[in-house]
């Protein structure tokens, strides 16, 4: 739906369009909006509603599609022959909208630890399930360096990987990879390298405790390129959804939902010197009611980020409880929550929330009412109208 900036609807599509399996949406430049439609289908909808392309997908596409300049789509998914069971640890450029063959292909667990230990941990490594130890949820491309940035919610992680190596007949290498940014837990000496260092605002070195607790990203979503990047060479800006999940491998360490938090948070990669500082933040002073243990979102514009606090899992005594799909002190024996998203639009300079807005249902299962993303929008889009 499409809410003004009083708050009122404006814009309601409902109907065959929409169902509860991501039905993702975003506007492509030329005007209309895409939407996901289950798992493998593409409907393009312009303003007024109508089907103007249908695209059926030949894999499941599980989160986020980004669109290149030349109209491809850059989308997360998997190999429909799913080996060895593993799901969602693909990313792939599809020829949109002429059909949807891939013309580039990144496979990750070509060139990352399947085995190394998922956080959250959702049947990634079960003998029997599905493997879902990566969970690509958004893949962007950096023309500054020509390479795509993935994000992988199990692993906590987002990497750079060269373009070229997305060519259907190459399999993925360590060389392929610019940096891994994300907690230093558990990776293989043959990783290490390409770990990101990650330095406090006077660029002293955080050390691994603290860095976890506080800095680094945990079950990210909607990993983002902001337009003002900075114009020296070698740095890389980037916006998350943090969602914030654990915030520890060791147990004792770990944060429950009723004291965790989400953020929107900008990050500087130093690609000379392999480092990463965090430049601007917003959720922490939101506290546990706005922790989203699953789904969110952020989006940059000119003045202000967009923040969408999804995934808001509220028992009757309004404490978050989170899910049992992402926090730590939940045995899945909660059977209903009220489910709460909360959006706000926040100005870059002084953190100050301009424009927001809660929506909330009561007693509905797990995943049943939550908001994956929220984005701004002109009403008429100027590439239709001007």
């Amino acid at each position: 739906m499409g809410i003004d900036s009083s708050s009122n609807i404006r814009w309601l599509l409902t109907g065959d369009y929409v169902n509860t399996e991501w039905s993702d949406i975003e506007r492509l430049s030329n005007g209309n909006f895409l939407l996901s439609f289950g798992f493998f289908e593409l409907r393009e909808v312009d303003i007024l509603g109508c089907c103007v392309r249908q695209t059926m997908l030949n894999s499941r596409m599980h989160h986020d599609w980004y669109e290149l300049d030349n109209g491809q789509l850059l989308i997360t998914t998997e190999d429909p022959e799913h080996p060895n069971n593993y799901v969602m640890d693909v990313t792939a450029v599809i020829n949109y909208p002429e059909s949807a063959e891939n013309v580039s292909e990144f496979r990750l667990r070509e060139v990352l630890d399947v085995s190394r230990l998922a956080v959250p941990n959702v049947n990634a490594q079960g003998a029997t399930d599905e493997k879902d130890w990566f969970h690509n949820n958004r893949s962007i491309y950096d023309p500054s360096t020509d390479s795509v940035i993935i994000s992988g919610r199990h692993q906590d992680t987002i990497l750079s990987v060269v373009s070229s190596a997305g060519a259907l007949d190459h399999k993925l290498a360590i060389d392929d990879i610019n940096w891994i940014m994300g907690p230093h837990d558990n990776w293989a000496d043959t990783y290490q390298s390409k770990l990101l260092t990650p330095l406090d605002s006077e660029g002293s070195i955080i050390s691994d405790k603290a860095a976890n607790l506080d800095f680094w990203n945990w079950g990210q979503h909607s990993v983002t390129l902001p337009v003002d990047q900075p114009a020296e060479a070698g740095l890389t800006d980037i916006i998350i959804f943090n969602n914030g999940n654990y915030r520890s491998y060791a147990a004792a360490l770990q944060v429950p939902a009723a004291e965790n938090y989400s953020e929107c948070s900008r990050y500087r990669i130093d690609t000379n010197a392999m480092t990463i500082q965090r430049t601007w933040t917003f959720g922490h002073e939101m506290g546990s009611l706005r922790y989203g243990s699953y789904v969110g979102s952020v989006r940059d514009y000119d003045t202000t980020y967009l923040v969408n606090h999804g995934g808001i899992c509220l028992d009757d005594a309004g404490i978050n409880v989170g899910t049992h799909w992402g926090d730590p002190d939940n045995d899945g024996t909660v059977a209903t929550i009220n489910p709460t998203v909360c959006v706000y639009e926040v100005l870059k300079e002084t953190r100050e929330v301009i424009w927001a807005m809660e929506f909330s249902w009561q007693d509905y299962p797990y995943f049943i009412f939550y908001n994956f993303k929220a984005i701004r929008a002109t009403m008429y889009p100027s590439a239709i109208y001007g």
